[in-house]
């Protein structure tokens, strides 16, 4: 299961990958300088053709309306390669949320910060 740390030491190892590392920076300072958030399992393992097609859906609603939610559209460009399960992880802190797509190696493809 992920815990804090963990979640942490993924985020700052994403921090290079070309699609994901800006936002997995902004997420991993964002998360670090908070005292306390919930890490929870969202959901099992899901197929990634129906992640892709449902962020997909969510950007495309979004750029229709000119709101941009953090790691949406390179979280989507990422999905676009996997072929694994995929799994959703988040963090709760405050009021919000961010998610965590992991691949069945738990290998961060995709980060969103709230939505």
């Amino acid at each position: 299961m992920m815990n804090k740390e963990k979640l942490l030491k993924k985020l700052s190892a994403s921090k290079t990958d070309p699609v994901l590392g800006a936002v997995a920076a902004h997420i991993h300072d964002k998360l670090s300088a908070l005292n306390d958030f919930d890490v929870t399992k969202a959901s099992d393992a899901s197929s990634p053709a129906i992640v892709l097609k449902n962020y997909t859906r969510r950007l495309k609603r979004e750029e229709s309306t000119g709101k941009a939610t953090k790691g949406l559209a390179e979280s989507v460009q990422s999905l676009q390669n996997i072929s694994e399960p995929i799994l959703l992880v988040y963090a709760k802190y405050e009021d919000s949320n961010v998610y965590l797509l992991l691949d069945s190696k738990e290998r961060l493809v995709g980060c969103i910060d709230g939505m």
